[in-house]
């Protein structure tokens, strides 16, 4: 599989080419040089850079994406002129998102959000403050898996019953959390919305990052990430990608919010995060994203496992295999 992506972060800077090297520079001080072999996709985060035409089209010419994202959120994109498009995936996808199939994937999906909350808090507590009790919570969110298979009815009511059970383990998940940080960092629960401590405004952002390659990950496969099995299809509201990203939250993100606690203290002003905290969080995400851990017999980076995910989901939904195992990290 093709190499890593790499971000611009910072105004001022120039993306431009010498033969097949992409350089990346801040006046005529060269800030990086990169061979475009080894590029997956180049992620622009600022305001402020210049990119030649010739960076573009070297770029498109190797298939490599380039993509603008503003304060973690998907903004756009320029891709290569597709040879082909695999219709046949979209119509699969329709056909599943209210049948049988598609409620047991919407399960899988909120399961395997259920077993990394589990692994997770399990793994916090090795030898650390509130023991028993976070392992306790952890045994609560597993016990609630057998519930989530068992589920049956009309598509409305398994639908509902599931992101039922979802948020009584977000309920128990996140007050576990609050056992493991730090007073003065201010956390006391999951807050989406105008959140004012440094671990809510760090998840907000990095959830959007996520979900924005998710987005990027499904469209490439061949899905329609509006559309999804678990979540209600909107217009605004990438569905299939939410449904996706649940098994990839607690190993991607949360591992890499949490991993950076002690530094918090200067995460934030005015109830936002800095630039310089943006940075460190994108940095923390990309080491994440790029850590290996072996999934299903290989041991891979996790993006490389969440492509192979999709491609297996692709599989499931045309019929062509099995059950879909949502991803899971034993730490």
């Amino acid at each position: 599989m093709k190499g890593k992506g790499i971000r611009v972060i910072g105004r001022g800077l120039s993306l431009e080419v010498d033969g097949e090297r992409l350089i990346i520079s801040r006046g005529s001080r060269v800030i990086r040089e990169v061979s475009i072999s080894e590029i997956s996709r180049v992620i622009l985060e600022s305001k402020g850079v210049s990119i030649s035409s010739n960076a573009i089209d070297l770029m498109l010419r190797h298939g490599i994406e380039f993509i603008v994202m503003r304060k973690g959120r998907f903004v756009g994109k320029l891709s290569p002129m597709k040879k082909e498009v695999p219709v046949n995936i979209k119509l699969a996808q329709y056909e599943v998102m209210n049948n049988m199939l598609g409620l047991e994937l919407a399960k899988a999906f909120v399961i395997g959000k259920l077993q990394n909350q589990s692994d997770l808090l399990t793994s916090l507590v090795k030898g650390g403050h509130n023991r028993e009790e976070v392992l306790d919570c952890a045994e609560s969110i597993r016990s609630l898996i057998p519930a989530v298979n068992e589920i049956n009815g009309s598509p409305e009511t398994v639908k509902g019953r599931i992101l039922s059970i979802e948020r009584e383990a977000d309920e128990i998940y996140w007050s576990s959390i609050a056992l493991v940080i730090p007073d003065w960092v201010g956390f006391d629960g999951r807050k989406c919305e105008e959140p004012e401590d440094p671990i809510n405004l760090s998840l907000n952002f990095l959830y959007g990052t996520l979900l924005s390659e998710v987005q990027l990950v499904l469209e490439s496969t061949g899905f329609e990430p509006f559309l999804g099995f678990l979540h209600v299809p909107d217009s605004r509201r990438a569905a299939l990608a939410e449904d996706f990203m649940m098994e990839f939250r607690q190993p991607v993100v949360d591992r890499a919010v949490l991993s950076l606690v002690k530094e918090m203290r200067d995460f934030t002003r005015n109830n936002r995060l800095k630039p310089r905290a943006r940075k460190r969080l994108l940095d923390t995400y990309e080491d994440m994203m790029n850590m290996k851990v072996i999934f299903k017999g290989r041991y891979l980076p996790i993006r490389q496992h969440m492509i192979l995910q999709a491609r297996r989901l692709a599989s499931v939904v045309m019929g062509k295999s099995g059950a879909y195992d949502p991803f899971r990290v034993h730490w």
